[in-house]
């Protein structure tokens, strides 16, 4: 369900949902983390990664590009961080260990995991993790198509489409999906999901940074590959990519093809995080 983008946002709203008079929102921040916390000075630093998380505060947070054991650091890092308990589940996809993750402040109400039939070079697969928004079941599914090829990828949207299917309203599908705004696979997937950022986009209220300002291509590497969609029962109320460049210490060693290149980021991707409530609510 595609949105048209007419309209940039210089100022970040912030929004409370009200359902049955209480306020609920739900918040959700995904990352391709670079193979478990490498930054664009080729360091790894799962550290820096937690604490961009932790500032956020998202309820659900979907990460690509982890193993099993970093995945856990991932989660004992945040309980560390933030004094919360996290929930976790993690569902393996590459042959060397590498897959996604969810992670939640609230209970796991049931978890699930899908694997493409489909690939590339790299197996890829689906985690899927049940939370309760307003005591209504959230489905929540990170994945991370092929990054090679766009019939691949169309491939395995259609599995994706398939595997929800499986699973009711309200549905939320996070990840690196290695295709741009008007790629036929994402037009596939927007045939039954609405894009968060381009709906807070249009709605003003999405805030990025001065030079990769708010709007239907906002850079989340080279360009927006990464994505929060979800079911037409919810809503966006809010949108941002972050400015998570270091320019103090030595230049980027790892390049990701955009202008600011020599900026040190803590991934070599943008998280993006969005802030869901029933649709209609306010």
């Amino acid at each position: 369900m595609r949105r048209s983008a007419l309209v940039l946002s210089a100022t970040l709203f912030l929004c409370r949902a009200v359902v049955h008079g209480v306020p609920q929102t739900l918040t959700v921040l995904q990352w391709n983390v670079d193979h478990g916390g490498r930054g664009t000075d080729a360091r790894m630093d799962l550290g820096r990664q937690v604490n961009w998380i932790a500032a956020k505060h998202p309820d659900v947070v979907s990460l690509n590009e982890v193993t099993a054991l970093q995945a856990e650091e991932y989660r004992q890092r945040l309980e560390a961080a933030t004094g919360d308990r996290w929930y976790s589940h993690y569902v393996t996809a590459q042959a060397d260990g590498i897959g996604n993750q969810i992670l939640s402040r609230r209970l796991m109400l049931a978890t699930d995991g899908y694997h493409m039939r489909v690939n590339g070079r790299f197996r890829r697969a689906v985690t899927e993790a049940t939370v309760e928004l307003g005591g209504v079941p959230v489905n929540v599914f990170s994945t991370h198509l092929d990054s090679s090829r766009s019939d691949i990828r169309q491939a395995q949207v259609r599995e994706l489409m398939m595997f929800l299917s499986r699973f009711h309203e309200p549905r939320i599908v996070a990840g690196d999906l290695n295709a741009t705004p008007e790629a036929p696979e994402i037009r596939l997937l927007e045939d039954r999901l609405f894009d968060a950022w381009g709906e807070a986009v249009d709605q003003r209220r999405a805030v990025a940074y001065p030079d990769n300002p708010a709007g239907p291509d906002t850079r989340t590497r080279g360009k927006r590959i990464d994505y929060v969609l979800h079911s037409p029962d919810l809503s966006a109320m809010q949108a941002e990519i972050p400015d998570q460049r270091d320019w103090s210490g030595n230049p980027a060693a790892v390049q990701v093809g955009t202008p600011d290149d020599r900026a040190v980021r803590p991934s070599d991707h943008n998280l993006v995080f969005v802030v869901l409530a029933f649709r209609g609510a306010r």
